[in-house]
């Protein structure tokens, strides 16, 4: 059976060996979730996993268009460094970028202000541990109910609607 698209995609951004790659059948992985047509990834959990060009190279922004259809993702511990966006045109509805600088007491690299956007779907999101400086707003009608920012740099304003959802914060 021929790999689907996203398999090929996720090939790219993962440790496989050449070997494996012809093989390679991501939504039969502990790594990923397919939906049930086994069309589209819908989760990853790529927790130390990433290989190292990726690692160097990473955007969020970049990686979300190769996966269209992701609802969860984790990329956790891979020393990743650079700004956190959430494009808005994001499906995602749980994110955690945490803990990605291991020799680093800081824990991770990315750095800048969190922009999370009007329309987003996001639910959940882990970015402690990281180098976030600025302000942290959370925009009006958002979906987020979970905001883990702990070990973080932040220090502008903080902002919350009223009628947020949030209802774990730390």
């Amino acid at each position: 059976m021929e790999p689907i698209q996203d398999c090929k995609n996720l090939a790219n951004f993962i440790e496989i060996s050449t070997k494996d790659y012809n093989n390679f059948d991501c939504c039969h992985s502990k790594l990923v979730k397919c939906n049930d047509s086994q069309n589209s990834i819908i989760e990853l959990y790529l927790s130390s996993n990433l290989n190292a060009e990726t690692r160097e190279n990473f955007s969020l922004e970049t990686f979300l268009i190769q996966f269209p259809y992701l609802n969860v993702l984790d990329v956790g511990d891979n020393q990743l460094e650079g700004q956190l966006i959430i494009p808005d045109n994001s499906n995602l509805e749980i994110l955690s970028v945490s803990n990605n600088q291991l020799t680093d007491v800081s824990g991770n690299q990315f750095e800048g202000e969190l922009i999370i956007p009007e329309n987003s779907n996001l639910e959940s999101l882990n970015a402690s541990n990281n180098q976030l400086t600025g302000d942290l707003i959370i925009p009006e009608n958002s979906k987020l109910k979970s905001l883990y920012v702990r070990e973080n740099q932040l220090t502008g304003k903080l902002i919350i609607p009223q009628n947020s959802n949030i209802i774990d914060f730390g």
